[in-house]
């Protein structure tokens, strides 16, 4: 579905992917891992072509995004929820999310709600009055209103309660039974290795590991040693 073929983004003069490489297949979920600074979310930025890269090959089922707009990616079929998250402040929940909302996507807002409970109660609040848990659910729930094929989800568990943690766990393994395809970028090592079917290691701005998810739960130690025992 995604081929990330070599490639090398910078920030200014500065090299930040050094020839990063990685695929995610239809209905799987990929996580990408590695300690603050080790490329991932430039490689989320690289893929939705908001930080293009300079060169290397990036494709979606098959067709080259490398002269798409970012809106035409996203239209394409791929949503990205950024760490940041970003609500529209002004907007209430009701209106961030529905201004979102493709008729033709799989899931509706009562999807959203059955997997955020929370957010029901907060529909006439505004976006910039929410806490970073409240804003972590809209920002997913809007990403999968747009109906995508592929969803790029940066850091979803980082600075949470625990009970948010837990509701976009579940969420994920929902979405997960129902083969939407996943790249995931995630600090928490026991989070990646229970939820994805492989993995990508990142440091300094490469490709130090990749596998499968299942062997490296065995012997986490291969991760740890680039991520981080503390991670």
């Amino acid at each position: 579905m995604l081929e990330v073929a070599d490639i090398h983004t910078y920030y200014g003069n500065s090299h930040v992917l050094h020839g990063i490489s990685l695929s995610v297949g239809e209905g799987e979920v990929v996580a990408l891992l590695g300690r603050n600074g080790a490329g991932k979310t430039t490689t989320l930025r690289s893929i939705m072509r908001l930080t293009p890269p300079r060169s290397g090959r990036i494709s979606f089922r098959g067709r080259d995004l490398s002269l798409s707009p970012t809106h035409g990616i996203a239209r394409g079929g791929i949503a990205y929820v950024p760490e940041h998250r970003d609500p529209f402040s002004l907007l209430t929940v009701r209106e961030n999310l529905l201004l979102a909302a493709n008729p033709r996507a799989r899931w509706k807002l009562d999807d959203v709600l059955r997997w955020f409970p929370a957010l029901a109660a907060l529909m006439s609040r505004r976006g910039g009055q929410l806490s970073g848990g409240q804003q972590q659910m809209l920002a997913i729930g809007r990403g999968l209103l747009t109906g995508p094929d592929l969803l790029l989800l940066d850091e979803p568990s980082q600075g949470l309660a625990p009970v948010v943690v837990n509701a976009v766990l579940e969420m994920l393994r929902d979405l997960k039974r129902q083969q939407l395809s996943v790249l995931l970028v995630e600090q928490s090592i026991r989070v990646a290795l229970e939820l994805a079917d492989r993995v990508y290691v990142l440091d300094s701005g490469r490709v130090v590991l990749a596998g499968d998810a299942a062997a490296l739960r065995q012997s986490p130690a291969q991760v740890e040693r680039h991520v981080g025992v503390g991670a």
